[in-house]
């Protein structure tokens, strides 16, 4: 479906609020789906620094001054389509992503929400 001038889809793959100020937990494969089924490129989006500025341990109340690093990575163009494809692109923006993190935020980690 070529898309032209309509505006794409704008969805955030882990979609949750991190325990911690370390890196990513699991991805959610919905946004993934829909890149595929649309056949849309996937533009994978580091942030790094909003624990810091809103704490999960603090409540929504508690809102810190901190810096905010956001980096805007080259789209994933779509080369196939199915659960092989999805799962490609899904692992291929995690690393994207924990490549960009200080090394210290770098890797997986368990989150009970998950």
């Amino acid at each position: 479906m070529p898309w032209g001038n309509r505006k794409s889809p704008a969805t955030m793959a882990e979609s949750r609020r991190a325990h911690g100020p370390y890196a990513s937990g699991a991805f959610r494969s919905g946004a993934f789906q829909l890149a595929d089924t649309l056949q849309l490129p996937v533009v994978p989006i580091t942030i790094d620094g909003s624990f810091d500025i809103l704490p999960r341990t603090r409540g929504f109340n508690f809102v810190n001054w901190h810096p905010l690093r956001i980096v805007v990575h080259a789209p994933i163009a779509p080369t196939g389509r199915g659960a092989e494809h999805v799962h490609r692109v899904m692992h291929e923006c995690y690393r994207i992503i924990m490549a960009d993190l200080p090394e210290r935020h770098r890797g997986f980690v368990e989150n009970p929400d998950q």
